[in-house]
């Protein structure tokens, strides 16, 4: 018999993809494949991925895909090849569709008094390490038994009238993401706090007359203001109706104001030291005849 050497060439082998081949916006998987090549041979497989309308990328050891714009990426599998097998690669396309953010709304407070100003922060999350939602936030008032103003681009918001307010925000889809969803604020507005001021004069001459007036920062709001006067060293009355005060005795006495606030606004109380002098005038002559004149 005769012995024939026989050469054993490499044989090939074929990848074939086991993962996914869609994913969203922000989603990441592990890259995987299978070989014909038997007994764990065919040599070491790596990863690598080439952009297309789409981005995302892949560790080249682990397979480790995480997708950042929606599109299609083209995904390679190479294996390096062994002593049995010839090197060898698998392609799949991978589709990246749309991901919907995570929108938030806050503020310092969920109470605010009539006349101040809040600041409402809506913050949109993209999924780790992708991109961010081009679209701009959006705010707007949805409802309440309260008023206030709101800059739609800003978030600020003045208070205008007392009762509760639910505001929202917004952000519109662009080509990575879907329209978030939408969350709400819950803002209770209470009674604000006015400056009441006197702004009658503080003198006024005994047996005088001088009507006594207020200016409240609520403007035509803030309740009724009402007048009346505390005893000192002088003598004074006010009546309640017309608000004039009649002095009867000089010295002093205080002039308090009040107005009762609202629904709006709190209550305010202020008072002003009216001082009551006794004008007197004198002269060097006792007597005077027409064209003359003197010093009083």
């Amino acid at each position: 018999s005769f012995l024939h050497p026989v050469l054993i060439v490499r044989g090939s082998q074929t990848l074939t993809f086991t993962s996914i081949s869609t994913t969203i916006v922000g989603n990441s998987f592990t890259a995987s494949v299978s070989t014909t090549a038997v007994a764990s041979s065919g040599g070491l497989i790596t990863y690598s991925v080439v952009g297309g309308s789409g981005s995302a990328t892949v560790d080249g050891v682990t397979g480790l895909f995480k997708a950042y714009r929606a599109g299609t990426v083209t995904l390679y599998a190479n294996s390096s090849g062994d002593t049995s097998y010839m090197p060898t690669y698998s392609v799949q396309t991978i589709t990246i569709g749309k991901a919907t953010p995570i929108l938030s709304l806050t503020a310092v407070s969920t109470t605010i008094r009539v006349g101040n100003s809040l600041q409402l922060l809506g913050t949109s999350t993209a999924p780790l390490g992708a991109i961010s939602n081009s679209s701009a936030l959006v705010y707007q008032l949805v409802s309440g038994s309260g008023s206030a103003t709101l800059d739609p681009s800003t978030g600020i918001l003045n208070a205008i009238s007392s009762g509760s307010l639910v505001v929202q925000a917004m952000q519109g889809a662009d080509a990575n993401y879907y329209a978030a969803v939408s969350p709400v604020f819950n803002l209770t507005i209470i009674a604000g706090v006015q400056s009441l001021s006197i702004t009658s004069f503080d003198i006024m001459n005994v047996n005088g007359t001088l009507t006594a007036t207020a200016v409240t920062s609520a403007g035509n709001r803030g309740g009724v203001i009402t007048f009346s006067i505390i005893g000192g060293s002088g003598l004074a009355t006010i009546d309640p109706f017309t608000n004039v005060i009649t002095s009867t005795g000089g010295g002093t006495v205080t002039l308090k104001a009040d107005i009762s606030g609202d629904a709006d606004f709190e209550p305010v109380t202020v008072s002003q030291l009216l001082t009551i002098v006794t004008v007197e005038l004198s002269s060097t002559v006792s007597s005077l005849k027409e064209g003359d004149s003197t010093i009083f």
